[in-house]
This record gives structure tokens, sequence and C-alpha cells, in this order.
């Protein structure tokens, strides 16, 4: 079973399901009451839902990118990596996402933008239900954010044949890998080490 997860700038969840089903590739796209196998609002276990090829559950949480959600499927597109997912999510929803790295720092994130650009990010670290954006204006160059890795326009590579997605950090992680070495949630050498681009995330409006 695939799964991603990510952060949503989306005010409704009903708008996940064309975007995933864009993205995945699959047209049998749900959204189920669940979250972990437990009811979304009481947290009790409920029975096992109907669920089709590739399910969604969501979670409102607080911030700008209040919307928690998880994608499984069976056949969710297995040479996807989570870059790849994340950027054709947020520009089919014209919505910024955020999904997490394979950093052990708890609060290093990377959003995709409807534009395709892909931005390395730190969130606020003062409330666990909260997530949004920190202006992380670090001393050191390298380690501020908003930081531009990949262009709206510059090609994300599929996962290789016979490699599955995994929701498992790898080891070692991001930071102390080498540069031969390739980042689970890019398929890349890690995209920190990427030369440094200074620019912001451009908005699209949205009615």
């Amino acid at each position: 079973m695939t799964l991603f997860h990510f952060h949503a700038d989306l005010d409704d969840p009903l708008e996940l399901v064309a975007a995933v089903a864009e993205a995945a590739g699959e047209e049998d796209v749900r959204l189920v009451h669940s979250w972990n196998g437990y009811d979304r609002e009481s947290g009790d276990m409920i029975e096992p839902q109907q669920t089709g090829a590739v399910y969604i559950e969501w979670l409102r949480r607080q911030g700008r990118f209040s919307l928690d959600v998880q994608v499984y499927g069976a056949r969710l597109a297995p040479r996807q990596t989570s870059a790849r997912f994340a950027r054709a999510v947020a520009k089919s929803l014209r919505r910024s996402v955020l999904f997490n790295d394979c950093s052990p720092y708890p609060f290093s994130y990377v959003s995709a933008e409807p534009d395709g650009s892909i931005w390395l990010q730190i969130v606020i670290d003062d409330d666990t239900d909260v997530m949004d954006l920190d202006a992380y204006d670090h001393e050191d160059p390298s380690l501020r954010r908003p930081r531009l890795v990949f262009g709206p326009d510059e090609p994300l590579p599929e996962r290789p044949a016979g490699s599955p997605v995994s929701w498992r950090h790898g080891d070692p992680v991001c930071e102390t890998r080498g540069p031969q070495d390739l980042c689970w949630a890019f398929c890349t050498p890690c995209p920190k080490r990427r030369p440094l681009q200074w620019s912001q995330p451009s908005a699209i409006d949205v009615p």
C-alpha cells in the first residue's frame, strides 16, 4: 500500500478528489471518514469502508496549511515520488501544499507551489497542531528559508522501476548522506545541496 502525506492550503476537502485523481492517473478516488482507521471527529474505531482504488483521509488542523491529508492506494503510481505527487496536486488545485523531507529536524518541510516550483521551508514550532510557515532568516545563507530548489518547469525524476515508494526515513538521513545518495522524497541527490536561489514563492489568486 502506497501512502502520500501532505498539508494543503485548501478550504474544501472535496476539491482533493479531482486533484488526486489527476495526480495519480486514477479515476476511482474517494474521500473516507476515517483518520488512521478511526472516526475523524469522535476518535472511535470505525468499520472498514468502501475505499476504491485510491482513497483520501483528511483532518482539519490550524494555520494556513490546516488540511492534513493522507492518500492511499495499492496501485498508486509506484514510480511516483513525494515531490512529483505534491507538485501535481498543487498544480491541479492551484494551491500550495507542504510535504515532509527526510530530515530528522521535525519542522523542515518542502512546499510545492501552483506554478510547479519547489521550495525548502521551515514550519512554526510553537504548537504541534498548527501548520504554517516560519520566516527563517538564519545567519547561515545555506539554511535560510524559503529557498527555491526546483524551478516551475524543472523536471523531477520518477522513482526507478522496482523501487517502491517508502514512508520510512532513509538511513542515514539526508544531512548525513554522501553526495551520491538519493533523497527518498525527490529521488535526486539531497536538494539542500543545490545552489542557492533567492526569490519568494509567487502567490496565485484563487477566487
